[in-house]
């Protein structure tokens, strides 16, 4: 199981936290939006892992799990299904190009 201590990241990505003071998805419509930064972000830490498995931790929830690229299914955890979706949508767009990582 992965921890914070022992996981060493090749690829860390951070993206920023944000909201909207007015305009809530209304400007690829041509409206106007009011967008602010906040102190909230997502990182995110790979690595690859040689296999056709992704094994992920979240340090939020405490909890990690781990996910056979060939058999995506739905979780009875919410937060899983997050991260789940998104393989199983590039894996639509793009079949196989997704290959195991932690």
């Amino acid at each position: 199981m992965l921890d914070n201590k022992t996981f060493f990241s090749e690829v860390v990505i951070e993206s920023p936290g944000r909201i909207n003071l007015i305009g809530e998805h209304i400007d690829y419509n041509g409206g106007f939006v009011l967008p602010a930064a906040i102190d909230k972000k997502i990182t995110l830490s790979f690595r690859k892992n040689n296999s056709n498995t992704c094994e992920v931790l979240s340090s939020n929830f405490k909890s990690s799990f781990k996910v056979d690229l060939n058999n995506l299914v739905r979780s009875d955890v919410k937060w899983q299904n997050f991260v789940l979706g998104v393989l199983f949508h590039i894996n639509v767009l793009k079949p196989a190009s997704v290959k195991g990582f932690d």
